[in-house]
């Protein structure tokens, strides 16, 4: 029970400081809550919620006031502007190797079958037009079609690269 009382305790502590780091961004910004909410795309009504601890927004919402605040969604998370310094499972997917990266994502879609991974594209997607132009969205669109439409050419390839680094995955989940 003692641990219990303690994690809800975690829990709150937690949310409470996004939502003092919201309030603060939002004051630092010179918006009012409504101005928030209209920048972000929100109700009112959520911007107070999470302005006095008593929800956390989720992720698209998270995206929708980090890019309204122009803060990144990661200080409005931990305080820190830096990617996450841990080496943790869940934080795996971030670093400088674009290459890795690219390939840590395609091993996580794989296994997490079409029905999850659909929302994470919709996830992705999303975040990748909240961050750029109207205009670079759509360079970034045709990018990702000229990927596909040239992925035949590039299937031997890949299946070979896969084919050898498949042992070496496997070893190591091994360990």
């Amino acid at each position: 029970m003692k641990k219990a009382r303690a994690k809800v305790a975690e829990i709150i502590s937690l949310t409470q400081a996004i939502a003092d780091r919201l309030k603060e961004g939002r004051k630092k910004a010179g918006l009012t809550q409504a101005q928030l909410a209209d920048k972000a795309q929100l109700a009112r009504s959520s911007v107070i919620n999470y302005e006095q601890g008593n929800a956390a927004p989720g992720a698209l919402e998270l995206i929708k006031l980090a890019h309204a605040l122009k803060l990144s969604p990661n200080f409005i998370l931990s305080g820190s502007a830096e990617f996450f310094p841990s080496g943790a499972p869940e934080h795996v997917l971030v670093g400088d190797n674009m290459s890795e990266i690219a390939i840590k994502v395609a091993l996580c879609l794989t296994v997490i079958g079409r029905e999850s991974a659909e929302p994470v594209s919709a996830l992705l997607m999303t975040m990748a037009r909240q961050k750029l132009s109207k205009k670079e969205f759509a360079v970034f669109v045709k990018a990702q079609m000229a990927i596909k439409d040239s992925l035949p050419d590039m299937a031997a390839k890949i299946e070979n690269m896969a084919e050898s680094v498949a042992p070496k995955v496997a070893k190591r989940m091994q360990e």
